[in-house]
């Protein structure tokens, strides 16, 4: 008799531990509203690690995929389609689909969380657009926010078409690791500025490419190509920002040219954004202009060489900037 007793026990127990794996959190909200204690208690109790189990692997409704199939049985009508791990292998259950999606490798990763403990290590880099102004902004833009830290290292007259000012195929690298050194700290962002010097011919192997020639275009996507394989595994988020509008007839056509290269190129690549300038630096055409009203008042935007930036267009794109890291990074305060 007793040897029974503890045999339809543990059957109960075993059925209320695969109901409760099955609706965990339905069978918590119940017991929620069941008054008679101490049942009320220890079955909401037990109902919160399996809730939570449910939760962190993404399983949260079994029970409504066994009721699908059940239902689907009853009536004569085929379930939903089984997920495959991958093409021609095996398949999984609908509501497995998280957590097979992660085994796949597709899943979305978790943010990291930024805070002034671990704060977000941005570098600006680039050529003499990079200089001063932008850096200068950034830093103003962020000063409210101790989760982001702020390095910048201009390379006047640097370009891709004549490495011979700098090169920034291992000089990346070099700066990347120096910050290692340094203090211990990886780079998390890059913002890069440049293009300016690039409308110039290539010379290699004892021949020259001039500007806007298909072997020009070719070697010169090529050394593009070959930094952004260099930088994109190193930093988590790239915003490669476009150069702006130029004043000088001639030179503002081969930075359009330019620019139209860099921006193919950085879309063939998640992690880097790039940033458009022309819509705030230039007119209704995009177009160069020296001044806009910010604020309610004219500002010049424009260094006088018609080429840089002044403070004021140095802080509209500082702002866009900003504003994309705010949506691609998350930080909190006092942690």
């Amino acid at each position: 008799m007793k040897k029974s007793f503890y045999n339809l026990a543990g059957i109960i127990f075993i059925a209320f531990l695969l109901s409760l794996f099955l609706n965990a959190k339905g069978i918590g909200t119940w017991a929620a509203r069941v008054k008679r204690e101490p049942f009320r208690s220890m079955m909401v109790s037990a109902s919160i690690p399996f809730t939570r189990i449910g939760e962190i692997t993404g399983i949260t409704a079994p029970w409504a995929a066994v009721r699908e199939r059940f239902s689907s049985w009853v009536k004569g009508v085929p379930p939903s389609p089984p997920i495959p791990l991958s093409k021609g292998s095996r398949t999984y259950p609908v509501f497995l689909e998280r957590y097979y999606r992660i085994l796949r490798g597709d899943a979305p990763k978790p943010k990291t969380v930024f805070s002034d403990l671990r704060p977000l290590e941005i570098l600006v880099a680039g050529d003499s657009l990079a200089w001063l102004h932008i850096p200068a902004m950034l830093i103003k833009e962020f000063k409210d926010n101790p989760a982001v830290r702020i390095t910048s290292v201009s390379k006047i007259s640097s370009n891709f078409s004549d490495p011979s000012y700098f090169d920034w195929h291992p000089g990346i690298t070099n700066l990347y690791n120096e910050k290692i050194e340094k203090d211990g700290k990886r780079y998390d962002c890059l913002i890069m500025i440049i293009g300016a010097n690039d409308a110039q011919a290539i010379y290699m192997d004892g021949a020259g490419y001039p500007f806007d020639s298909p072997a020009w275009h070719k070697e010169f996507e090529n050394r593009v190509r070959r930094y952004v394989d260099i930088i994109t595994p190193k930093f988590r988020k790239i915003y490669w920002v476009a150069i702006p509008p130029m004043r000088k007839e001639g030179y503002k056509d081969r930075m359009v040219t330019v620019n139209g290269l860099y921006e193919r190129i950085c879309a063939d690549y998640p992690s880097i954004t790039y940033v458009q300038v022309k819509d705030l630096l230039g007119n209704e055409n995009g177009l160069y202009v020296d001044a806009k009203i910010i604020d309610g008042r004219q500002q010049v935007i424009r260094s006088v060489d018609g080429i840089h930036y002044d403070y004021a267009g140095g802080q509209l794109v500082a702002g866009r900037i900003e504003g994309l890291i705010e949506r691609d990074f998350e930080f909190i305060h006092g942690r």
